[in-house]
């Protein structure tokens, strides 16, 4: 039988002396908010109270399907979002993770492409290879976060695992997602009017 966290698991690795690095290090105090599935994600951090409750929000989603259905862009808090760029073979993965089709899954990031830029929010398509999502609150400040969900073959969405770390929990670990958004921003492109013509 399947049991589902109500909680977030917070992994707190027990301190040991770490050769070449400070007993004061930061790597002694990592906190790590683990989640067996995105319904136990979605029931403690409901997508609509983060975005209200946050200033600025980087997102890197697939196709976005929830947040567009909620009409999350009027909120006009996200300032950057990056989708699955249309003719990728990526979305293939996507498709095998859900109950939609390769085209549903293209029709679904034309169109909340399209409601996202009609609310100037900077959207821009990925043509790589990925199977995770991501999502920044408060990107570089202090009080920043990220989240992360994993997106597997076969396994539906609402019962993929995700976690979520805070910048002044782990700072490295945080530095290092949040340098990863930025390269995949600066390597992504921005959809032209000719590519949302007739979608």
């Amino acid at each position: 039988m399947r049991v589902r966290f109500q909680k977030p698991i917070t992994l707190t690795p027990k301190p040991k002396p770490i050769t070449g690095v400070s007993k004061s290090s930061e790597v002694l105090e990592n906190r790590v908010e683990f989640y067996d599935s995105r319904d136990c994600l979605s029931k403690l951090h409901p997508l609509t109270d983060v975005i209200k409750s946050s200033k600025v929000i980087w997102a890197f989603w697939f196709t976005g399907t929830l947040a567009h259905s909620q009409d999350i862009v009027k909120e006009r808090k996200i300032e950057r979002l990056i989708l699955p760029h249309p003719t990728n073979s990526s979305l293939s993965l996507l498709a095998n993770a859900t109950n939609k089709s390769e085209l549903e899954l293209q029709n679904e990031v034309y169109a909340f492409t399209k409601a996202a830029k009609k609310e100037n929010i900077q959207v821009r398509w990925y043509a790589g290879l990925t199977s995770s999502t991501m999502m920044l609150g408060e990107p570089g400040e202090a009080e920043g976060w990220i989240q992360v969900e994993s997106v597997i073959p076969f396994l539906l969405p609402i019962d993929s695992p995700g976690f979520r770390i805070y910048r002044h929990k782990l700072r490295k670990l945080y530095d290092d997602l949040h340098k990863a958004y930025q390269t995949l921003w600066d390597n992504s492109v921005e959809p032209t009017p000719q590519d949302l013509e007739g979608h």
